[in-house]
């Protein structure tokens, strides 16, 4: 077992993150952190409830959030030598803080994840896809100002060391594929 091992796993929304890091964490002794839960934190603490979009929102105009979260993030994985955190950004921050190990990708198609997302949220597919896209296009350009590269070019495949597509998989048919990934190497 290494002493320090700090995985980073990115993906947009309802690709299964949160569903998926918990566990491979948890089988792979590394303590575990989200920065979407810290995310909604921040909007808790910030008065806007369970209603992360209002943050969202700010968040464009006031770089603090983002930086909050990043801040988290960092100090998270500093303190923690053995640890998985998940997150849209998580593996860029991670790699610019020299806190990055292992690298996983999650991807998922657009339709796949709007149906995932309607289930959760009890919305219409058609809301559904708006609000990922709503949030998506709000991310993308707070990204670019704030990190000076878009969503988009943090999802780029050639930036992690596993992608994993999970539109066909169940949970546990991903989690089989990362823990593959992950275990020889922690």
């Amino acid at each position: 077992m290494r002493e320090y091992f700090r995985v980073g796993v990115s993906g947009l929304a309802k690709v299964g993150k949160g569903k998926n890091c918990e566990e491979l964490a948890r089988l792979l002794s590394l303590k575990f952190a989200s920065a979407g839960g810290c995310f909604r934190a921040v909007a808790r603490q910030r008065g806007f409830g369970d209603d992360y979009m209002k943050l969202e929102e700010l968040a464009i105009t006031d770089p603090s959030v983002d930086r909050e979260v990043d801040a988290f993030v960092v100090k998270f994985a500093r303190e923690n030598p053995r640890c998985l955190i998940e997150g849209r950004r998580v593996v860029h921050v991670m790699r610019q803080a020299f806190y990055l190990d292992a690298s996983i990708l999650m991807t998922c198609r657009l339709p796949v994840r709007t149906a995932r997302a309607a289930n959760v949220e009890g919305t219409s597919r058609a809301e559904a896809s708006r609000r990922i896209k709503k949030r998506e296009a709000a991310a993308n350009e707070r990204y670019k100002i704030l990190y000076g590269v878009s969503l988009w070019s943090m999802m780029e495949p050639t930036n992690f060391d596993f992608k994993i597509n999970t539109s066909n998989q169940t949970p546990e048919q991903s989690l089989v594929k990362m823990l593959e990934f992950l275990r020889p190497r922690s």
